[in-house]
């Protein structure tokens, strides 16, 4: 097994940092192209909407998680081009996550199938009020 001097990476931390930052920038082209994409050419290429399992949710097929979302806007636009299943937890961003989708359902709660990435055994009332909403959907 190779010695890790200081200053290096070990191969596994490398390619999580570099995974994480084309993840990042993967997003942000996205939500930029979006962003410039007038609303009749958007509308046309909408995410197409699938149920649920057996929950009878209808939800877009592709999903929206914040991991490593920067700014409220970034949701947003992607409820604004029609993802309609968006998804966070308590650990993504060290709660930041949280805190920026708690923006955006204060005022699009009723937009979106939000799902929480959290064990129930605990309770969930700290991360209800982080999304100022009182409930979540999966």
């Amino acid at each position: 097994m190779p010695v890790n001097r200081p200053g290096q990476f070990q191969r596994r931390q490398f390619l999580r940092t570099a995974g994480g930052l084309a993840l990042g920038a993967g997003i942000l082209k996205v939500a930029g192209a979006w962003a410039q994409t007038d609303p009749p050419a958007a509308a046309a290429t909408r995410p197409a909407l699938r149920q649920l399992g057996r929950t009878g949710l209808l939800v877009t097929d592709i999903s929206f998680g914040g991991i490593q979302i920067q700014h409220e806007r970034l949701l947003d636009v992607a409820i604004d081009r029609g993802i309609n299943l968006v998804h966070t937890a308590p650990g993504y961003g060290g709660g930041r996550s949280m805190q920026l989708f708690g923006k955006v359902m204060k005022r699009r709660r009723s937009e979106v199938v939000l799902a929480l990435k959290q064990s129930p055994v605990a309770g969930i009332d700290a991360e209800l009020r982080a999304l100022q909403t009182d409930h979540v959907d999966l």
